[in-house]
């Protein structure tokens, strides 16, 4: 994000500076367009935000279920019946990497 801040002063700079004809024009299409990386960044700051509180319900989830099973007793979890069924996937089989 600094370089990006970085990028729009010097780019404000060199509008002052260099008097081209069309200058103007590129150095502020060169600014718009670190707005919107910076505006994209921010997006997918937040949408990841949002994935990390999903897997925090899951994990409280999958938590509070284990103290169920721990509680009552794997005997009586093991008598409760169970629907096998095959979970629609929505990436195709990709396999996914990432942090």
């Amino acid at each position: 994000m600094a370089a990006a801040a970085s990028t729009q002063l010097v780019t404000s700079d060199l509008k002052v500076q260099i008097k081209y004809g069309r200058a103007d024009r590129l150095f502020d299409e060169i600014r718009v367009n670190v707005s919107y990386i910076v505006e994209a960044r921010s997006f997918h700051d937040i949408t990841g935000e949002g994935r990390a509180k999903v897997v925090r319900a899951i994990n409280a989830i999958e938590g509070a279920l284990n103290s169920h099973v721990i509680i009552v007793g794997e005997d009586a979890t093991a008598a409760l019946t169970t629907v096998d069924r095959a979970i629609d996937r929505m990436d195709d089989g990709i396999k996914l990497e990432g942090p």
